[in-house]
């Protein structure tokens, strides 16, 4: 019965993708067109920044940049940001958030682009509250929107709106997110030098870095099994990767607020056909899990009614598993430990795979996770930084440092 739910989940989303002519994403509450003129305002405005035409305090000149990719629409982070509309704190953990009011409560007045696109105009306009022609750097109390919206190294995004009991909404989530005071991209000197720092997997397309490979819709991981969608496979690629980069950052919260170290060494993760076989056949019974590996599992909702959205039940497990760091202290020690054993295995630095499965056991839904490497206990999870410079120094070789994450070659 279970397997033929996801059958039907994966013909659903299957039709949503191919009913639509350009970003494939399921939520029909907005139009393609909605979403076009959100993202052409953005790498409008990137662009604009980038050749050195963006205007700070005193009509000033921001500077050139180097590296300033261009943004792609993620449907994954769309669903994100429709699940946490309200909410929108519970994203800020992990990714880029912006978001604000846009109408009033009770308010007769409908969401239409203008109203969208002035908004957007509102948060980039704070590219004029502190002087960025020297330094243009990150400053959350000044230009946490700009800045978001700004940062280079950000390739992904989706927003959308909706009704929360404060009025309507409008949030737009990103795929990475700048520190406190950290260079929002790459200075460059003079126009010639805009690119240069543009990645081998991009190409300068109009002063921003274009990927010469841009993913579709759906990213395609080869699986044998069907009974999952590659989209549901991403995101949990896509979560862990954007939590790791948040603890390689030193950004990522532990117990009483303090901050876990940035790392040297945290590798990013691919998915694992062989890891997802591994826990799709051991889910109930893990005990048959080959020693070398870690895995993890926690309830999950299965019920058929939200089996369009499992997504988003899947991300609210991931997202109540980080939540653990904030029970022992990882300020100064990240170790593997016995009490937060699921979030130790998410940012374990060495894993490089994960394949993840989920099944009905003893009548409940569960959702495991089988990872490449086990750290052993009170191990320090990653090598530890000491300031933002050191990050990706412990890569090994065979691997590059790409967006603060050690990535094979």
């Amino acid at each position: 019965m279970w397997f033929t739910y996801l059958v039907l989940a994966q013909l659903i989303c299957n039709v949503a993708i191919s009913s639509s002519k350009s970003f494939g994403c399921k939520d029909r509450k907005i139009s393609d067109d909605w979403r076009k003129a959100v993202m052409d305002f953005h790498n409008h405005n990137r662009r604009k920044l980038a050749s050195g035409r963006q205007r700070t305090v005193g009509r000033k000149l921001m500077p050139y940049a180097k590296d300033m990719n261009k943004l792609s629409w993620d449907c994954d982070l769309e669903q994100a940001a429709r699940s946490q509309l309200c909410d929108g704190m519970e994203l800020k953990d992990t990714y880029g958030v912006v978001y604000n009011v846009i109408i009033e409560p009770n308010s007769s007045q409908n969401v239409t682009i203008d109203i969208v696109l002035e908004e957007l105009r509102y948060w980039w306009k704070e590219a004029k509250i502190a002087d960025l022609s020297v330094d243009p750097k990150y400053i959350f109390l000044k230009n946490d929107a700009f800045g978001t919206m700004a940062y280079a190294k950000s390739t992904r995004f989706a927003c959308t709106y909706g009704s929360c009991l404060i009025g309507e909404v409008l949030q737009c989530v990103y795929d990475q997110k700048p520190a406190e005071d950290e260079l929002l991209y790459q200075k460059a000197a003079a126009p010639e030098d805009i690119c240069t720092a543009c990645s081998g997997s991009t190409q300068c397309v109009n002063y921003l870095c274009k990927s010469k490979n841009p993913e579709s819709s759906t990213t395609v991981y080869g699986c044998n099994s069907t009974a999952v969608a590659d989209r549901w496979r991403k995101t949990i690629v896509d979560f862990h990767n954007a939590l790791r980069r948040t603890v390689a950052k030193g950004l990522k919260y532990t117990l009483d607020y303090k901050m876990m170290p940035p790392a040297k060494d945290m590798h990013e993760l691919s998915w694992d056909c062989k890891l997802e076989q591994i826990a799709k056949s051991q889910i109930c019974s893990p005990d048959g899990i080959p020693p070398e590996y870690d895995y993890s599992y926690d309830v999950i909702t299965l019920d058929p009614t939200f089996i369009t959205d499992i997504t988003v039940q899947t991300r609210a497990v991931l997202k109540k598993a980080t939540k653990n760091a904030e029970v022992v202290d990882l300020s100064v020690e990240p170790i593997y430990h016995r009490l937060i054993r699921g979030y130790s295995m998410m940012v374990y630095g060495k894993s490089t795979r994960i394949g993840c499965s989920m099944n009905y056991c003893d009548g409940r839904g569960r959702l495991m996770c089988v990872y490449d490497k086990k750290a052993k206990l009170n191990e320090l999870l990653y090598e530890k930084a000491i300031n933002r410079e050191e990050i990706c120094t412990g890569c090994p070789t065979s691997a590059q440092c790409v967006n603060y994450l050690c990535q094979a070659k």
